[in-house]
């Protein structure tokens, strides 16, 4: 298939994929559709550029390939890019080169326009994702993209013995098949990957360790949540567990039922408002170090809001960009996906989230401050822990563990160090100080393992913008005197003298510490049987 794709052009075959940069250069995809459609150059603009007969022979020879090849007269079914320019969806078969999806006469206009959605939500490669988004924009073409006549007879005929509202069929010999009733639709759930859930595909377990068959990594790849936005890079929708097989699995889906709740529209309701016209709403210049009292973040101005439910049950009014990153409010306070956390146990959910706030709290107030705190003696650190600081030695990793703990629970923060690789760093909240290091250990190990440093260099730091930007730059060994001060601390201090002074509910503590502890609910059939908070 040939399909536009931002300010350039993606192409996929059996076995190859390639992008082509366009940059600005929009008469260059003008020319390509205008080629593919049979048309001339007309315009001296287009006639004139040199790209237009490198566009030509590129055509022509994936023409000559059958890339690009006509649906044979009399087939079954329709083209997805097809579909998606009908005004209403068809019945009856959709399909690309690789899958086949059959939506039942039955099923309501809506039905079939939502069913389409949640398939193209699901497409891989990350190249005919991004285009047929696009298209589903209204944006775009989709040239190609067309399976074997053979594959397709066979992929009906599959469809036809699933006997559902609606069905997915891989068209390769050993694909696999997915079928749905129309009102199960919304129910799938994130406990296990499907076609058409928010949850598509689970890769194979990775070993962490040559020596040992356990802790092992678990990837979950998503379904694109917002077919009006752009599909980001493959990173971002892949989600990840790391433990015992059933562990690490549990965990990946859960943390993509998360991240899936954030970005989905409509998740929870918002109203526009003035501050003043809703009892309890918090004042945006409470909520963000860089937030002014006048300009675009004003306290008073008109913005959207979400429904916050305090400690004592009390409903209170938060920035509606402060929960989720879809919201278009233009008055907006940076967004972060810091407290958020899903759980099966709704109560898990929320400690868990307010655990992660202060977590970063204590990171971000450490290093702001450039204060140097305990080391954690490694004497007093449990064996879990140490295994891994055995094993990153092995591979010229440096473990330091640090106490960042502040007014509430236990944070420890895992600094690795490595002469090549510079700083890879971790931190973990929880009421258990031994839980909190090992996690951070675990979450930091995996960071170090399986991260590579990037070949094209460290970026920037005014170029820093992502975590992923952030521990780039911090891997170059040169900015060592900028961050040493983390792991290098003069006092150190036995993991024992860090017991929890409070009990198991962070909420309460946090509440009688004098802060203002609200979360939200974004639980919704769709990831069940996971709380998102």
């Amino acid at each position: 298939m040939l399909g536009t794709v931002g300010d350039g052009l993606v192409l996929l075959g059996p076995e190859v994929a390639a992008e082509i940069e366009l940059g600005d250069h929009a008469s260059r995809a003008e020319l390509v559709g205008a080629h593919l459609a049979g048309e001339t150059a007309s315009s001296p603009r287009s006639a004139d550029d040199p790209l237009a007969s490198e566009v030509e022979a590129l055509t022509d020879q994936l023409a000559e390939l059958g890339a690009l090849r006509p649906s044979r007269p009399g087939r079954t079914g329709t083209p997805l890019s097809t579909a998606l320019r009908h005004g209403e969806v068809p019945a009856g078969a959709i399909f690309t080169a690789e899958e086949l999806l059959v939506l039942a006469p039955s099923l309501s206009p809506a039905e079939r326009r939502r069913a389409l959605d949640l398939f193209v939500a699901g497409l891989s490669p990350h190249g005919r994702l991004a285009a047929y988004v696009q298209l589903a924009q209204g944006r775009g073409a989709v040239w190609g993209d067309l399976p074997d006549p053979d594959e397709l007879d066979r992929g009906l005929q599959r469809a036809e013995r699933l006997g559902a509202d609606i069905g997915v069929v891989e068209l390769s010999s050993h694909g696999q098949a997915w079928s749905v009733r129309r009102e199960e639709l919304e129910a799938i759930g994130a406990a296990r990957p499907h076609r058409l859930g928010p949850i598509v595909r689970l890769g194979p377990f990775i070993r962490l360790l040559d020596h040992a068959a356990e802790p092992v990594l678990c990837v979950a790849e998503l379904a694109h949540p917002d077919l009006g936005t752009a599909v980001p890079p493959p990173v971002s929708r892949l989600a990840q567990g790391v433990g015992a097989p059933e562990h690490a699995q549990l965990v990946a889906l859960a943390e993509g039922a998360e991240r899936t709740a954030l970005l989905t529209p409509g998740t929870v309701e918002t109203v526009r408002a003035r501050r003043t016209e809703l009892r309890g709403a918090i004042a945006p210049s409470t909520l963000f170090a860089g937030a002014s009292a006048t300009g675009p973040d004003a306290d008073d101005g008109a913005r959207l809001w979400i429904r916050a439910t305090a400690h004592d049950g009390a409903d209170r009014w938060v920035p509606a960009e402060t929960v989720l990153l879809t919201s278009t409010d233009p008055h907006r306070l940076p967004w972060t996906s810091s407290g958020a956390a899903a759980h099966r146990d709704a109560a898990q959910a929320r400690s868990r989230a307010f655990c992660e706030l202060v977590e970063r709290d204590a990171f971000v107030w450490t290093w702001m401050q450039r204060v140097s705190r305990e080391r954690v003696r490694p004497a007093s650190v449990p064996g879990a822990a140490t295994r891994w600081r055995e094993t990153l030695a092995h591979r010229g990793w440096t473990t330091t563990w640090v106490n960042l703990t502040l007014d509430s629970f236990p944070v420890i923060l895992c600094a690795l160090t490595h002469p090549d690789r510079g700083l890879t760093v971790a931190t973990a909240c929880h009421p258990e100080p031994a839980v909190a290091l090992e996690h951070a250990t675990r979450e930091a190990a995996v960071t170090a393992l399986l991260v590579p440093n990037g070949g094209a260099g460290p970026p920037a730091p005014e170029r820093v913008h992502s975590p992923h930007d952030h521990l780039m730059l911090h891997r170059d060994p040169a900015r060592r005197p900028d961050h040493s001060f983390l792991f290098e601390g003069a006092q150190e201090i036995d993991l024992t003298e860090l017991a929890p002074r409070y009990g198991e509910d962070l909420e309460s503590a946090l509440a009688e510490l004098g802060h203002l502890p609200l979360h939200v609910d974004l639980s919704r059939r769709r990831w069940a049987p996971f709380h998102v908070v």
